[in-house]
């Protein structure tokens, strides 16, 4: 799959016109960076389980697609997947590690590569393309990189309207009889 970051914004902003300027940013953040936070990576162990924990903290969400393209060969994979038996605890777990272990460094090539994507995102604000603030969401872009760049969590009018639960997953680790399930349909 083969779609801009522009319109990645764009399709995002039509499906989940409650996102905020730090779920834009974590888009960008995820389709830059993969599930790495570029700290300490977790064992597997850790992360089987968080993710049964969360299992059992979480209702089905039926607002959120199974599957969702976010670019750069990353998915978000709703957690549902594995309530439904389509993927395994194990499996999931597996395939998020394995993403997190394709991320490199952050070094400044890739902070200023994240940087062009959301000076993307501001001029779709800037252009009333995104209903964003464009002073705000400045003034919230300025502070993150001040603070430096890392991952964050969806806002409280995302997590409110969405309920995300899932995981960030590199195209190469997903089974091809889910990406094929899943895959939305040509236009």
């Amino acid at each position: 799959m083969n779609l801009t970051l522009e319109k990645i914004i764009k399709e995002h902003f039509k499906k989940y016109p409650h996102m905020m300027i730090e779920d834009y940013v974590k888009l960008i953040y995820q389709q830059s960076f993969g599930p790495s936070h570029f700290s300490k990576k977790p064992e597997y162990t850790q992360i089987a389980s968080y993710l049964i924990k969360e299992l059992e903290e979480t209702k089905e969400n039926l607002i959120i697609d199974k599957i969702e393209y976010i670019g750069h060969h990353y998915y978000r994979l709703s957690l549902d997947l594995v309530r439904h038996g389509e993927l395994s605890v194990h499996d999931l777990s597996d395939m998020f590690l394995k993403s997190m272990e394709l991320s490199s460094e952050l070094t400044d090539e890739l902070k200023q590569c994240f940087l062009k994507k959301i000076d993307i995102l501001l001029a779709l604000i800037q252009n009333k393309e995104i209903d964003l603030d464009y002073d705000e969401s400045l003034k919230y872009i300025k502070n993150m990189v001040k603070e430096g760049i890392k991952a964050s969590h969806h806002s409280e009018s995302y997590q409110l309207h969405y309920q995300p639960t899932y995981r960030v997953v590199h195209d190469k680790f997903i089974p091809k009889t889910i990406l094929k399930k899943y895959q939305p349909k040509a236009n």
